[in-house]
């Protein structure tokens, strides 16, 4: 963001996949400063920002308003995929596999 705006609020809204939203006012001087440049001649910074929010897993929207115009997808995941009962229990499933090649009367391998 260009460290112009560092004094204005950074508002927006977060919308879960549920639907469910989310007002979002983030003070950019509560957040840590991770890097700081010079990008066309305008000085800009990157913050970093956690949100106030427990999300659940899903893919959710955060668009923020007017000053900083822009939106961006939040992808959650959870702390591990699922695992059947079964496997979760120690059990061991055998799988095979095989390769198919077709062999047509002979004529495998000739040119």
């Amino acid at each position: 963001m260009p460290a112009s705006r560092l004094s204005l609020p950074i508002t927006g809204e977060l919308i879960e996949e549920s639907g469910l939203r989310h007002e979002l006012i983030v003070q950019p001087d509560d957040a840590p400063l991770t890097d700081r440049r010079v990008v066309d001649g305008e000085e800009r910074v990157l913050l970093s920002v956690v949100l106030p929010l427990d999300l659940p897993p899903g893919y959710h929207s955060l668009r923020l308003a007017e000053t900083f115009d822009g939106s961006t997808q939040i992808i959650v995941a959870p702390q591990q995929a699922y695992l059947p009962p079964v496997l979760a229990e120690g059990a061991c499933l055998g799988l095979g596999s095989s390769a198919l090649y077709p062999a047509t009367s002979g004529q495998l391998g000739r040119r």
